[in-house]
């Protein structure tokens, strides 16, 4: 019994690779089909009638002349659920018989007889692309390995995507990678350009925001419309999108808030609002709480009136994007030791977003030569804008009147 059962086994494991064989339409074909073959034999090899050659395992060998030289049923699919039941079954089920249409390959238990030639040569034929097969990608860390494989990455570049920087936001390599440039990003590129972006603008406004490309349409447009409606002319939108490229994955209602608190604490007018945030759009980008934070520095530990920190977001509004500990070194430096007062910062605002070491390093050096004046009052007048602006070069010969060499040796003591 162990034997017959073996053999009924053997029989329906090969009858379905061969059946597999013939309705499949891939290149593999000529393999698929000797590993059908192979099996039969290799299973004959093995003895599967060595231990009973008795009347139970002749009756089920069938002779050559009941084989009928008709097609393999075609109703019987090849699937793992189909050839499990089939190897679990030890009793004589309805086994599939030899009978049925076999494409004119002819099967025998004890010996297996196919012309693997012939079979092969009635095959339907297909020729395939091979040029699209490549191996898979291995997974890696940057952009640049896709480059080669990827028509949409190499768009990208040609037009000036920084493709470092986009990997240093989260989720935008993987976006990159899946896209189509054709169906996914000509309608952004095309969104971008109706803004007034140039192709290398364009560029440069994917690198610092990548995830523009996953935005809806209809909701960039809405935010867009939003701008106009709050008289933003077609340069300063331009200008925010160019500057501040982030502004536009924003919502329109964070952006309103923003706005809002803008025109609220600073007691800005319409047009004041839309000047500040042309001149610096980045501010729309700043948390709200580092404003209030610094805000309060502003008037309550420097001494600033609301009117004068309304002149000097008016001035330089990227006064409000400094660390409030940086500012605050800052406003010591330059009121309580260089004796700079209020009025005159207010002035020129410029100077408190000024490099630290700059107005340290030259005003030391006037001091040294005698020659820190910053009284417009009195003779050798130094302003505060000629004091940080231009080279070394410039500072030593209209400044301080005295040569490079002499400056570069004084900041050698320091």
């Amino acid at each position: 019994m162990a034997s017959s059962a073996c053999t009924r086994t053997s029989i329906i494991k090969g009858m379905a690779l061969l059946n597999a064989v013939v309705n499949s339409k891939n290149v593999l074909i000529t393999q698929q089909c000797r590993v059908g073959v192979g099996y039969l034999a290799s299973c004959n090899r093995r003895g599967c009638h060595k231990t009973n050659t008795t009347a139970s395992a002749r009756e089920m060998k069938p002779s050559s002349s009941d084989i009928s030289k008709t097609p393999m049923r075609e109703d019987v699919p090849f699937n793992d659920g189909t050839l499990q039941q089939a190897s679990l079954s030890d009793k004589g089920e309805n086994l599939p018989s030899l009978r049925e249409k076999s494409n004119g390959v002819k099967l025998d238990v004890g010996e297996v007889d196919i012309d693997l030639d012939e079979l092969v040569d009635r095959l339907p034929k297909q020729e395939l692309d091979l040029s699209e097969i490549r191996p898979v990608l291995k997974t890696s860390f940057t952009l640049a390995a896709y480059v080669n494989e990827s028509t949409c990455l190499q768009h990208l570049v040609k037009m000036g995507v920084d493709l470092h920087k986009c990997e240093k936001t989260k989720g935008a390599a993987d976006l990159l990678v899946a896209l189509d440039f054709e169906k996914d990003v000509k309608v952004y590129i095309q969104f971008l350009s109706d803004i007034g972006l140039t192709g290398m603008e364009t560029g440069a406004f994917i690198s610092q925001n990548p995830l523009i490309l996953k935005e809806d349409l209809d909701d960039l447009q809405i935010r867009l419309n939003y701008f106009h409606s709050k008289k933003f002319t077609t340069e300063a939108i331009t200008r925010i999108a160019i500057v501040a490229p982030r502004v536009l994955s924003m919502t329109t209602r964070q952006i309103d808030g923003k706005l809002g608190y803008i025109q609220k604490d600073f007691h800005l007018s319409g047009n004041e609002v839309r000047s500040v945030v042309t001149t610096a759009p980045k501010i729309l980008l700043w948390p709200v709480e580092k404003i209030k934070v610094l805000r309060f520095t502003v008037q309550e530990e420097c001494g600033f009136s609301k009117l004068e920190m309304k002149q000097m977001l008016l001035l330089n509004p990227k006064i409000w994007m400094t660390g409030n500990h940086q500012f605050k070194l800052k406003f010591d430096y330059l009121h309580n030791t260089m004796g700079i007062s209020h009025s005159k910062l207010v002035q020129w605002p410029n100077i408190l977003h000024s490099r630290q070491f700059i107005v340290k390093q030259r005003h030391l050096f006037l001091s040294f030569l005698g020659r820190n004046q910053y009284d417009h009052t009195k003779p050798n007048y130094v302003s505060l804008k000629a004091l940080v602006s231009g080279t070394d070069g410039k500072f030593c010969s209209n400044i301080a009147k005295v040569s490079l060499e002499e400056f570069h040796v004084f900041l050698k003591t320091l």
